[in-house]
């Protein structure tokens, strides 16, 4: 789930002639051509984005502001834009069509006001960057198709391109859009390229993502960048165009966000290579996801832009667990060696790692994990997948295997017993890494846990 950012102000615009390009402006991070942005956590003015160059040692790439569809370019010429550019930075603008669902902008509802923006951005001819419709593969927003029951991935792409076709009638060709996902899809219908409006309507695609840390009531845990980010970078690569990190973050409760910072800069270019640009989130907020949230994370964040903070080999994800209140459990037996590490407030956060502890290969479709647990308040439960990977030290290194998880939970007397399998096969060869899935277990009324959880058990069958 990613949050909901408080909206204000910002731009459109679209380039008349789509292309796959290349990312060029400022100084990107020495030794890697990375470029970096940041949503400075208000609107952009010379003053703020003066301000956070100062604090982070760095002359920003692009600075991002976000805006709905009711303000004109008029508004906002002689302040952000003029800000940004004299900076000798880009804008990249968050477009949000509040109040409207994809049938509205399909039908005309807003070509006036679009067919302006796009002729008053071609008059001021810099080259813009617009996220248009970002995180579609949620169900927080009016336009996406998570959970909804009037936008589909059909009528998102409609609506997408009806946008893009009048920018070019228009001759915007100074504009480029940005095509954006989370980096985790929520809601029925929701995918990650489902939606894609076609390559001949898109410049750049993008994906936001946040390590929560264990701060969030849906049962959020402390993530590296990779295990946030892999599975939606996994699905764009097949799309032929450059990748931007539009919005990341982390908070720092629950591990070592500067640890975190140096861990994320370090994977991204050595492990994420169609990767031009990202894009620092830094509002107090939900979370202080700002650089300066402590003196340690900004110390960080200045090593890592200056090229000093990355490693040559990628470093281990932050080391923090959940406290468990019981010891991790472990089984092993006919090649297969199961570890799962659980914790419980508001919900069961429950870590499994799967390796192939012998001398033969596994086949996890043949694989069945019991995990057997009490707690006091007999409610029923519902089980979420929020991450499964198989994370591999050799090719392909990464797999997202989000979709071939099923669960089970039911009720064995005052026992709780959850039951994992693969619905595919999947060849997991000893030595060659593990199958990690994270799970979260919530009480259907999404009332806390409370007291009395206590492992039993866990059982594998093979």
């Amino acid at each position: 789930m990613m949050k909901k950012l408080t909206k204000i102000i910002a731009v459109a615009s679209l380039s008349a002639v789509l292309c796959t390009s290349s990312f060029t402006a400022g100084a990107a991070i020495p030794g890697s051509g990375l470029k970096v942005g940041a949503w400075l956590g208000v609107q952009p003015n010379s003053g703020e984005i003066s301000q956070w160059q100062s604090l982070a040692d760095y002359k920003l790439d692009t600075v991002m502001t976000y805006m709905d569809w009711s303000t004109n370019f008029s508004s906002v010429r002689n302040t952000v834009m003029d800000s940004v550019y004299n900076n000798g930075s880009k804008i990249t603008i968050t477009w949000e069509p509040w109040g409207l669902s994809n049938s509205d902008i399909i039908r005309g509802a807003k070509d006036d006001y679009i067919r302006n923006m796009a002729n008053d951005m071609k008059q001021y001819n810099k080259e813009i960057y617009i996220s248009l419709m970002h995180e579609a593969n949620g169900n927080w927003y009016p336009w996406a198709i998570g959970d909804s029951k009037v936008n589909n991935n059909e009528t998102y792409k409609a609506a997408y391109r009806h946008v893009v076709d009048i920018f070019r009638k228009q001759g915007a060709n100074n504009v480029k859009f940005i095509w954006n996902i989370n980096a985790g899809s929520s809601g029925s219908g929701a995918s990650f390229t489902g939606h894609y409006p076609g390559d001949a309507y898109v410049d750049y695609v993008a994906i936001d993502g946040y390590n929560w840390g264990p701060t969030q009531s849906w049962g959020s845990s402390w993530q590296s960048f990779d295990s946030i980010f892999a599975g939606a970078y996994q699905a764009l690569s097949s799309i032929n165009k450059p990748v931007f990190i539009t919005e990341f973050s982390s908070t720092e409760t629950g591990g070592n966000k500067a640890e975190w910072i140096t861990d994320a800069f370090n994977t991204i270019q050595t492990k994420y290579p169609k990767i031009e640009l990202v894009s620092w989130f830094g509002e107090n907020k939900e979370q202080d996801w700002r650089i300066n949230s402590s003196p340690a994370a900004l110390q960080a964040f200045r090593a890592a832009l200056k090229g000093t903070g990355v490693v040559t080999s990628p470093s281990p994800s932050p080391s923090y667990q959940p406290p468990s209140p019981s010891p991790s459990q472990s089984v092993g037996g006919n090649n297969v060696d199961v570890k799962v590490n659980a914790s419980a407030s508001q919900s069961i956060n429950l870590n499994c790692t799967i390796t192939a502890s012998g001398s033969e290969a596994i086949d996890l479709s043949r694989l069945t994990i019991r995990y057997t647990f009490q707690k006091a308040d007999g409610k029923n439960m519902n089980v979420f997948c929020d991450n499964a990977a198989a994370q591999l030290n050799v090719a392909p290194y990464y797999q997202g295997l989000n979709s071939d998880i099923n669960t089970a939970i039911k009720k064995d007397g005052s026992n709780y017993v959850l039951e994992i399998t693969f619905k595919n096969e999947f060849i997991l060869k000893p030595q060659t890494g593990s199958v990690q899935i994270q799970l979260r277990l919530a009480n259907e009324d999404w009332s806390s846990i409370g007291s009395g959880f206590t492992e039993k058990n866990i059982s594998v069958l093979y």
